[in-house]
């Protein structure tokens, strides 16, 4: 039982009477960790503990112990696992535990639920929402051209021409960031785009920035991914390769964008395919600015995006 040591900062809380209860209950449940056997017992073990970041701080040590013994062979379906690291994750410094189990898992070819719930939060660590799923709060735009429905902000409309060029903007500026999020193109019009390190230009419909494009130029050139100059340069700064591009992109579904700004490197992904890879040679254009989402002018269509976030990172160093 000396490993239930590990609990004495239990009494670093304020109430005694407090202390003495979670203290009884996490060595409870630590030490039914320690000695269950079936994968439905670990299950029942583990979710409290997971929904409580108390609970999981004192239960860390027994955690990284449970998955490092077992490697998701011994918890059935691997549910139990996903209770584990969902508890380790809510600890501090957590993620040394939880790669060390994706790393292990490589190894012996594991891809249970919870080697992949694993690798989701080592890989979204940092990361914040811009957009809520619900509403357009922190955004900045025409309520008559964009709406938020089944949990994405939608651009245009598929019954009327789009007169102008419109953006939905953040209230907040960024400088130095990776933005993720998924967005699809429907309808008649061929053209959006996600604008970033922009500004809107004063009374205009128009912003100026960069621009992730999304869609096709002419008949079949692809430009998803592509890093556009709007209304500055107004030309395209760097593109994709066709073959693959083409054949990475899903017309009409949900493709996943990655956009890395450090310093003057611009880095963008659409569907882990490397589209740009920029560095920025002219000093007066703009290192910050805010995130746009766009439908262009032209025939009926809507751009869809979702699962919009963002992790800002340190300002690159100067060379």
């Amino acid at each position: 039982m000396n490993r239930l040591l590990l609990l004495l900062p239990v009494l670093l809380i304020t109430s005694p009477v407090a202390a003495e209860e979670l203290s009884r209950e996490a060595m409870n449940l630590i030490f039914r960790l320690e000695t269950a056997r079936a994968w439905t017992a670990h299950v029942a073990i583990l979710k409290p503990i997971a929904e409580a970041r108390q609970k999981a701080s004192y239960a860390a040590p027994a955690l990284r112990r449970y998955i490092k013994d077992t490697k998701g062979r011994t918890c059935g379906s691997g549910i139990a696992h996903y209770y584990a690291v969902m508890a380790l994750a809510s600890v501090e410094n957590g993620n040394d535990g939880l790669q060390t189990y994706v790393d292990s898992a490589k190894k012996t070819g594991i891809t249970n639920p919870a080697r992949v719930f694993a690798v989701k939060l080592i890989d979204e660590k940092g990361f914040v929402p811009l957009f809520d799923g619900t509403s357009l709060k922190g955004w900045e735009g025409k309520e008559s051209v964009f709406r938020v429905q089944d949990k994405a902000i939608v651009a245009g409309n598929l019954k009327s021409k789009i007169p102008n060029n419109e953006f939905l903007c953040t209230e907040k500026t960024y400088s130095n960031f990776e933005l993720r999020l998924q967005a699809k193109l429907i309808g008649e019009g061929k053209n959006a785009g996600i604008q970033f390190r922009s500004k809107r230009i004063p009374d205009h419909h128009e912003v100026i920035g960069y621009q992730a494009d999304i869609g096709v130029s002419g008949t079949d050139h692809s430009i998803w991914g592509a890093l556009y100059d709007e209304s500055r340069r107004r030309k395209f700064l760097a593109e994709g390769d066709q073959e693959p591009l083409k054949k990475a992109v899903k017309v009409g579904d949900w493709n996943d964008f990655v956009i890395r700004c450090e310093g003057a490197h611009i880095q963008i992904w659409v569907n882990k395919i490397q589209t740009v890879d920029y560095t920025e040679q002219e000093a007066d254009i703009a290192d910050s600015g805010i995130i746009g989402v766009q439908i262009h002018s032209g025939p009926p269509a809507e751009a869809w995006y979702r699962n919009i976030r963002i992790r800002e990172l340190k300002p690159a160093a100067s060379k």
